[in-house]
């Protein structure tokens, strides 16, 4: 055996391969010519005493290493060398499929099977198998390409009524059981179709008005008692995990890195996807014609409505955070009326109510930016509050005598160490990442995945790391951490790119409620920028016309906004401060390029301005993000946009904002701080450039004023 690839003397290993070469040598259905020299991919090529190899083995194999010779050729090799070349059951080259084209085969080289295998057993199955096969292609019992499409065309040509799917599905089996189906796809394509029929046939019946219904009787069991195994391929699965209800027949849940949904009624949970959406249509199809005649009415056939489609569709490869805002966004976009996790209820007034506060129940609501909280749904705080509370509550009667004796009174109220933590994590926390401590999903989503933190559900495989690592390029920082699964930097990866490259000095930091966080260079040190004054000043519409005109770094078509530029610096301009239009001109330069961005409109935060947060633009009552998604809301998108801008300034203008970037840390003053939580305070993983957000906007509002400043 001397000169193979991988040889061992180990029973199992010789068994795996035996098998390797099995699944290849009887592999009947190859359509190119890289399957047909090289051989296809197989899991059982994974199983290697070197792991290395075993993937090499899986992606790229190379059957001659296992001394399996298959060639192309328009007709058998063995013709002029071979006597019995034109015996099936003896020629030594067989067809198993074809290279790219019918006429161009794909011949196998028998003689070279028995060096091949380890045991003469496998040997012989597989001779079977492949004898069948020639024997069926020599004998023209196979359909050719135009034949099997003849078949689908008549299958698909039945009308459309329970009797023609009833025929179909007749045809169908027929085919499936005859010898002419030889190739896999062509068997796989037959089951899509039944699959298909059977749910026109379902909904046919299980829409018919007129269908008599079996009474069960007393002594029947209850549906979901009959829903078996065998009727689903495998066993329904129940899991713990928090739950989202959203609408009346849906329920949402995440574990094992994917969405998942669960029709009520229906004892098993599918993954969210367009996937998973046909096959439990598909399921229950089957299932309702296999008991056509038992109580049709009780069974929970979902026929999903676009709304819930496209949900269940966009929630495929959403990690928990972004799926959990997607979640939200159906009730904030007015598609649901609220959402339901336990006993906590998200409405359309952007309020979370009965959310346990530690010994109370407590209302949290998103409001301007910041998060608000309240237990007596009058007096609501600013989550940085902690102190000098006073709420409306029953009074005892040892309170009367302080209080005085009447049956409500806002009485001070002291807040206890879980409540100020619950808080204190929301005092910078975004609409989404503030939905996820109050659904309290960092434990409570982990509960039927067994795991027990959170942050394994983003774990990285091994190979996954490798392929992290190997997609690397140019010159490797911290901040590269979170190119992987998911868009979320994990642990591993952090923990990978120090190995890789120990000049670095990464440390990872759990953000987003523990999931995921940022790796970032521990030995970066804060810099204080100090307040910049840029002399901010009113300007005409001519100025800003004149500045746009010569300037070479700004889109032309920030001149058709110079109108509402101006207008928005004027009306949200104060005594205490001016919003210089020029400003106003670079942010949306750098934004969109004045909408000249391909996804200007398709963006997550969308428009001209690119608005993620409409609730603080509480002034323009914009119904939601999605509004801005028109050309036609311009106006009030740049509205919003210097509303934010000017909130902004107010909130950290003197006091700093603290920019914590992928590659530098940053306090930022003034207009810069504006600027800078315009963008976001932290470090994003999919866009590290965005750590010069500022500074970018900086430069090009100094070249516009440059024009008409004279450089001042």
């Amino acid at each position: 055996e001397c000169g193979f690839k991988s040889v061992t003397t180990d029973f199992g290993l010789n068994y795996v391969k035996d098998q390797y070469i099995k699944e290849q040598v009887e592999t009947t259905n190859i359509k190119t010519e890289n399957e047909c020299i090289s051989g296809t991919k197989s899991a059982y090529s994974l199983i290697n005493s070197n792991v290395q190899s075993g993937i090499e083995n899986a992606l790229n194999p190379k059957i001659s290493n296992y001394n399996i010779i298959r060639i192309c050729a328009t007709s058998s090799p063995g013709q002029g060398s071979d006597e019995f070349w034109n015996v099936p059951e003896k020629a030594r080259w067989r067809q198993v499929g074809y290279c790219d084209s019918e006429n161009m085969g794909c011949w196998l080289d028998t003689d070279s099977l028995e060096d091949a295998f380890n045991w003469d057993a496998t040997l012989d199955e597989s001779l079977v198998d492949v004898n069948n096969y020639y024997l069926s292609v020599f004998e023209n019992k196979t359909l050719t390409a135009e034949q099997f499409k003849a078949l689908i065309d008549d299958i698909n040509s039945y009308t459309k009524t329970k009797e023609g799917f009833e025929e179909a599905i007749k045809k169908i089996d027929k085919a499936l059981s005859s010898e002419v189906i030889f190739y896999d796809f062509q068997k796989a394509h037959l089951y899509f179709l039944k699959g298909n029929f059977y749910s026109l046939l379902a909904k046919n019946l299980y829409n018919s008005q007129n269908r008599p219904v079996r009474d069960l009787g007393e002594s029947s069991s209850p549906l979901t008692n009959d829903l078996e195994a065998e009727d689903f391929g495998f066993g329904a699965t129940e899991v713990s995990a928090i739950k989202f209800e959203l609408g009346n027949d849906l329920r949402y849940s995440y574990w094992g890195r994917a969405w998942h949904f669960y029709v009520d009624g229906w004892d098993k949970w599918y993954e969210s996807s367009e996937e998973g959406a046909n096959l439990y249509e598909k399921e229950v199809a089957e299932y309702i014609y296999k008991k056509a005649g038992i109580g049709l009415n009780t069974i929970p056939f979902l026929e999903f409505t676009s709304e819930q489609k496209n949900l269940l569709i966009g929630l495929e490869n959403q990690n928990l955070f972004k799926g959990v805002e997607l979640l939200l966004g159906q009730v904030v976009f007015g598609n649901f009326e609220e959402i339901n996790v336990g006993n906590i209820k998200f409405d359309r007034d952007v309020v979370f109510s009965n959310v346990p506060f530690y010994g109370e129940n407590a209302l949290f609501k998103f409001e301007s930016g910041k998060w608000k909280w309240t237990i007596d749904s009058k007096n609501w705080y600013d989550v940085s509050q902690t102190n000098n509370l006073l709420f409306e509550q029953e009074v005892s009667k040892s309170m009367a005598r302080e209080f005085g004796s009447v049956a409500k009174s806002n009485l001070p109220y002291t807040l206890n160490s879980n409540q100020k933590v619950l808080l204190g994590k929301l005092v910078n926390a975004g609409f989404g990442e503030g939905a996820a401590e109050i659904f309290n999903l960092a434990s409570t989503a982990i509960e039927g995945a067994g795991i027990s933190n959170i942050n394994d559900a983003f774990k990285d495989k091994v190979g996954d790391i490798e392929d992290f690592l190997e997609d690397l390029e140019g010159e490797v920082k911290c901040s590269d951490c979170g190119k992987g699964f998911s868009d979320v930097c994990t642990k591993e990866q952090c923990e990978a790119i120090n190995m890789k490259y120990p000049d670095l000095n990464c440390v990872y930091e759990e953000k987003w409620w523990k999931i995921g966080g940022t790796c970032v260079d521990k030995d970066l040190e804060y810099v204080d920028r100090g307040e910049i004054d840029y002399n901010m000043k009113s300007r005409s519409m001519s100025d800003v016309l004149s500045a746009i005109s010569q300037s070479t770094i700004v889109s032309d078509s920030c001149a058709n906004y110079a109108r509402v530029i101006v207008e928005a610096a004027q009306k949200y301009s104060t005594k205490n401060y001016v919003i210089d239009p020029l400003l106003l001109v670079a942010i949306m330069q750098q934004e969109s390029h004045c909408g000249n961005l391909s996804d200007t409109y398709t963006a997550s935060c969308p428009g001209v301005m690119q608005i993620c947060f409409y609730e603080i633009c509480n002034s323009l009552n914009i119904p939601n993000k999605d509004y801005f998604r028109s050309p036609n809301t311009v106006n009030k998108n740049i509205g919003c946009g210097t509303e934010i801008l000017a909130k902004y300034y107010e909130q950290y203008s003197k006091n700093g904002a603290e920019f914590k970037g992928c590659n530098k840390n940053v306090i930022y003053y003034g207009w810069e701080a504006a600027i800078r939580a315009y963008n976001g305070l932290g470090c994003n993983p999919k866009y590290p450039k965005q750590d010069d957000y500022v500074e970018n906007v900086v430069n090009i509002y100094q070249n516009l004023r440059s024009f008409v400043d004279g450089g001042n």
